[in-house]
């Protein structure tokens, strides 16, 4: 019956995060705030590959009949999306050759490389990139050259933080460092996007970055955000002993971890009985339409006993 009631719960509140509402949460200094929430998770972009394949057709036929240049970078970059990594990487350094020193043609192929697992070049060419264009995302892509000089680094320790920050070994966080955290709360959320729409699966340096994000929720939120991200690093495979004790410390500012621990027993529970949901929500229907429709019928027959009495 708990489980059931959870999987309720959770749907009733499946959608959040809109501007019109608002919740109380907890501030690091132990204040209630009732704001807007968030649920401490980087959603990205899905696009219709259908579409994205008639816009990469469409840029290269505008290609063969102007010979322009952009056009030929835009049906590169469609590729990038669709997956076609090898076609793009010969596009893009075809690009590089005739017109070289183009930041989108630097940055994609630093994005291909990555993606066909060639750390070493990739981190030549994001260097090449931000040296053309350090304002583009934002001026984020500093988190991309952080992630491949991790990637390329001989020892590799996923428990500390990959982009190098420090907010401390106390139980709760603090910005020792002065970090912008408002700069960087935006550039986390920036290349995590661009990352989970390439990399869908379980990652741990995506784990590590969602540990960083949570601190800087703390800091700039509330630590019911920052927990959502602690278990979203969790979920990648990301462990800490720090983590874990901030996690501990955090849900006893907030009253426990209910609000965790059912979205995740709901989400179990769909899964592994998805058919004995979806039978009942059609029991549910049917069984609703049956009920107006004993309703209509004796309000129908009232009415009609009524006529025949006037």
């Amino acid at each position: 019956m708990r489980n059931l009631l959870f999987f309720f719960f959770t749907l009733s509140i499946g959608i959040d995060g809109f501007s019109c509402v608002n919740e109380y949460r907890t501030r690091l200094s132990g204040e209630i705030r009732y704001q807007e929430p968030l649920d401490g998770r980087v959603y990205t972009w899905h696009p219709d590959t259908t579409k994205l394949r008639m816009q990469a057709n469409a840029y290269l036929k505008h290609y063969q009949e102007t010979d322009s240049i952009i056009y030929l970078s835009n049906y590169g970059a469609k590729l990038i999306w669709l997956g076609e990594y090898e076609l793009a990487k010969t596009i893009f350094l075809g690009i590089e050759k005739n017109y070289p020193n183009q930041y989108a043609t630097a940055s994609n192929l630093g994005t291909i490389y990555e993606l066909l697992g060639v750390n070493d070049s990739a981190l030549v060419w994001i260097r090449r990139g931000i040296a053309l264009n350090p304002d583009s995302h934002q001026g984020s892509e500093w988190i991309h050259e952080k992630i491949l000089n991790f990637k390329n680094s001989a020892e590799k320790d996923y428990s500390k933080s990959i982009l190098g920050l420090d907010f401390g070994t106390e139980d709760l966080p603090k910005n020792k460092r002065g970090y912008d955290l408002k700069a960087l709360e935006q550039s986390l959320e920036i290349q995590l996007r661009s990352r989970h729409y390439f990399i869908p699966d379980s990652n741990r340096i995506i784990g590590n970055l969602y540990f960083d994000l949570g601190n800087v929720y703390a800091l700039n939120h509330d630590v019911e955000t920052a927990l959502g991200s602690f278990q979203v690093a969790k979920e990648n495979g990301f462990t800490s002993p720090l983590m874990e004790k901030r996690i501990q410390v955090f849900e006893g500012m907030t009253g426990g971890t209910w609000p965790y621990e059912f979205m995740l027993e709901a989400k179990d529970l769909v899964k592994t009985n998805f058919w004995l949901f979806f039978s009942l929500g059609l029991v549910l229907i049917f069984g609703g339409m049956f009920v107006l429709y004993l309703i209509w019928k004796r309000l129908k027959e009232r009415l009609q006993n009524q006529n025949i009495g006037s």
